[in-house]
């Protein structure tokens, strides 16, 4: 699987539009938050089909999902079809949050209305980090364990959404007769 990097906001801009090109799939990860990489992160999501954004059950956590919220709305200014999802990671049954997660997704969807949560949480699993550290996949090399299933479980959500999605981008999307010019329809002449 070949592997690139882009570090700033113009690397993104340069490098994504070729990857496209020549990739039906692009994985990125960018830095958490959008403090020190506010334009990178925004550039990433103007490329972007789907994004996956993590978080932990935590107020201080939870608290700056409004500016990401707030650079999801612009990047959909230049890509209308950008979907998405917040992933409460890290989920600990010993903690407070851990243990009302209910409470915690409500105040998520309260905080940012236009972002959705996912239904599936990701609980602590300290085996999965132990594998993760031996660059050993989770999913692949990992036993039954929480953070298998819990991936698991992401991943059929995750496909049953983008399945959704994807319907909902072809109906958006001209038909055979149409083409997009400057983000509109337009007539093609046959």
């Amino acid at each position: 699987m070949p592997i690139f990097r882009a570090d700033t906001a113009s690397d993104v801009a340069e490098l994504l539009p070729d990857l496209s090109a020549e990739f039906h799939f692009i994985i990125a990860d960018a830095p958490g938050g959008f403090q020190r990489t506010a334009e990178t992160n925004l550039e990433l999501l103007r490329h972007t089909d789907f994004a996956l954004i993590p978080i932990t059950p935590k107020v201080g956590n939870i608290s700056p999902l409004p500016v990401v919220e707030k650079k999801v709305q612009q990047a959909r200014q230049t890509n209308p079809l950008l979907e998405a999802r917040i992933i409460i990671n890290c989920v600990d049954g010993r903690t407070t949050a851990g243990k009302n997660i209910g409470a915690t997704i409500a105040d998520i969807q309260n905080l940012v209305p236009d972002l959705r949560v996912m239904r599936q949480t990701i609980r602590v699993d300290e085996s999965a980090f132990e594998r993760a550290a031996k660059a050993l996949s989770v999913v692949v090399k990992g036993p039954r364990s929480n953070g298998r299933e819990d991936l698991d479980a992401i991943f059929a959500e995750l496909l049953s959404d983008m399945i959704v999605s994807i319907n909902l981008q072809d109906q958006r999307m001209p038909t055979n007769n149409t083409e997009l010019r400057d983000g509109k329809a337009a007539a093609v002449n046959e």
